[in-house]
């Protein structure tokens, strides 16, 4: 290549390696732009935050709905922990204490003791009898969801029974499932578990009536 070719190329070549770093240094601008906007506007909503911690007038309705939202998310993750913690006690060897709060005891009161439709011992059966099939057995957590949406008490509390389901299954399925749930056969071959119940509970439950 003449020397005059080789100028030129040098020339184009420095050209493009200028408008590289041109380019990058604006890419470069723009990032650090982004960066700084990204960060006034978490400063901003922490100072929202903030705000609408102390005066609730001038917090926005859509910042308390999104703080409700994770309270209610918190406190089911809270919950289910407790309730998981209940209904796998029997197998690894620990007993949950107190799951309980005394609004679910008030709670397990109104519905009151005995074995006719509506007491609490009932739906606490008729959860367990729904939480079992032939396919696939019996499910703790089934049987926890359903007391919980049939009385409202915490699924921590809930868990407790859950617990009490499957020992009845892999005990008692005999008496109690494919038998009469209230019979002095179940309930008696159920007592083994109650002190665990009990326990688990830690405030006073509606008890069961024999019915035969």
């Amino acid at each position: 290549a003449s020397l005059s070719e080789r100028k030129a190329f040098f020339v184009r070549s420095r050209g493009l390696r200028l408008a590289a770093q041109t380019m990058l240094r604006s890419l470069l601008l723009l990032a650090l732009a982004a960066a700084a906007c990204w960060a006034e506007e978490l400063s901003q909503a922490m100072f929202e935050d903030d705000a609408c911690a102390a005066d609730d007038d001038s917090c926005s309705v859509e910042l308390r709905q999104l703080r409700v939202k994770q309270q209610v998310a918190d406190v089911a993750v809270h919950q289910e922990a407790h309730a998981k913690l209940a209904v796998d006690d029997t197998a690894n060897g620990t007993t949950a204490v107190g799951q309980c709060t005394e609004d679910d005891g008030a709670v397990m009161a109104k519905f009151g003791s005995g074995n006719a439709d509506g007491t609490f011992p009932k739906i606490i059966s008729n959860c367990g009898h729904n939480a079992y099939s032939f396919w696939s057995g019996f499910s703790s957590d089934k049987m926890v969801d359903c007391i919980v949406k049939e009385t409202k008490i915490s699924k921590a509390c809930a868990g407790c029974f859950g617990q009490s389901g499957r020992y009845g299954y892999d005990h008692c399925k005999l008496q109690c499932l494919f038998g009469t749930w209230c019979s002095s056969l179940c309930l008696g071959c159920a007592d083994g578990n109650k002190a665990t119940v009990d326990k688990c509970v830690g405030v006073a439950a509606p008890t069961v009536a024999k019915c035969g």
